[in-house]
């Protein structure tokens, strides 16, 4: 048996949910429960072990285990606190685990992604615990090691488990990842609201995700200006269209697939490669942005959907300033001035977004785009200037 099928996803749901005044774990998010997307996102990772802590309500919880396939640990002393639930479970497997995932029920967003990265350190170092970090900031689900279970089960101070594991903070070992969702609990009502309203609920990175990517990949200030200048044009011209009645773009897609479309910058196919990362993270819609930034697919775009977008902002932008689309191509095809095949594609593409600037003007009812954009450039949290 492989140290990965040793691993177990223990996930905490038998509290009483007082605060939020609804049972948590059976609330909707994302077309699921959040119980069923917490204990989704250890099956992508590979975790075939995985058990879930009841105590409050079990009744209900129960038969959605049971459909899901995983095992319930019933803890009859729930309304002591948390640490109960992590001793309960921990009693079940502690004799057979390499190691464990502890992940409350109410943070249900963790990207797979996250854990395998987690587990790769882990087998790398062999450290007593590894946590996951987000822009210097510790997260959940921390992968705690078999040599800490001893002390676990045997620990007679405080029932904080912080004040507990920190017997092995010497040796622990942080991971970046590029994962907010490892910060994002949902206490309250306004908690679980928020959450649904922001972009970790739909596969989006929000700006700070944006941000880890940027260094996690070593992506050079010129290009991450750059995004940003393209960020805020294409967000200028969303934003727009959908004050009228026939758009409704998807603002939080469109500036992420700005930021991000050049992460690649430099390697051979950079819009592909830049999308192939992205999938890999799990931010799919936004792969598919940005790896048509450079050409787009359909020679007559008659719609304009948040790829567009996002292409016809990029040329708009060199560097950090306006230009016009005209400009653009024509400094392209200086670049390219020796090569026939080259010259023909470029003015293929130029005729493709003519007809797109034609539209969005025509849409907008405007008679020039670049007039508009140059004229009311939107600063606000998407600006991202230091």
């Amino acid at each position: 048996m492989s140290r990965q099928n040793k691993i177990v996803a223990l996930i905490l749901a038998a509290g009483l949910s007082s605060r939020m005044g609804e049972f948590k774990p059976l609330l909707p998010i994302n077309g699921a429960t959040v119980i069923e997307s917490a204990v989704n996102c250890f099956r992508q990772a590979g975790i075939a072990d995985i058990r879930v802590v009841v105590g409050h309500q079990a009744e209900q919880l129960m038969p959605v285990l049971q459909s899901l396939g995983v095992r319930p640990v019933l803890n009859v002393n729930f309304a002591s606190g948390m640490f109960s639930s992590i001793m309960a479970g921990l009693q079940t497997f502690a004799s057979a685990a390499d190691g464990f995932f502890l992940l409350p029920g109410d943070m249900p967003l963790v990207k797979s992604c996250t854990l395998e990265k987690l587990m790769k350190a882990y087998f790398q170092t062999d450290c007593p615990i590894i946590y996951p970090t987000f822009l210097g900031r510790r997260g959940h689900p921390p992968l705690i090691s078999h040599r800490c279970f001893q002390t676990l089960l045997s620990w007679q101070g405080s029932e904080n488990l912080r004040l507990l594991l920190q017997q092995f903070e010497q040796d622990a070992y942080n991971v970046p990842v590029m994962d907010q969702a490892i910060l994002f609990d949902m206490d309250t009502p306004v908690d679980y609201e928020k959450l649904l309203r922001s972009t970790l609920s739909k596969n989006i990175p929000t700006v700070e995700e944006c941000e880890a990517i940027f260094a996690e990949y070593d992506v050079s200030q010129s290009i991450v200006r750059h995004g940003k200048a393209v960020a805020r044009v294409a967000r200028q011209i969303a934003a727009q269209l959908n004050e009228g009645d026939c758009y409704d773009l998807n603002i939080e897609l469109i500036v992420a697939g700005s930021l991000l479309h050049d992460i690649a910058k430099g390697r051979p196919h950079h819009a592909e490669a830049g999308a192939i990362i992205l999938d890999q993270l799990g931010f799919p819609t936004v792969a598919k942005v940005v790896a048509s930034h450079m050409d787009l697919i359909q020679p007559n775009q008659a719609v304009i959907d948040e790829g567009v977008i996002v292409y016809i902002a990029d040329k708009l932008i060199k560097e950090e300033s306006l230009i016009p689309i005209a400009q653009h191509f024509s400094e392209t095809k200086l670049r390219y001035i020796a090569s026939e095949s080259a010259l023909k594609a470029i003015e293929q593409r130029l005729k493709k977004t003519l007809i797109i600037q034609d539209k969005l003007e025509h849409d907008l009812g405007i008679p020039n785009l670049f007039a508009m954009v140059s004229s009311g450039e939107v600063r606000d949290r998407y600006d991202l200037s230091e």
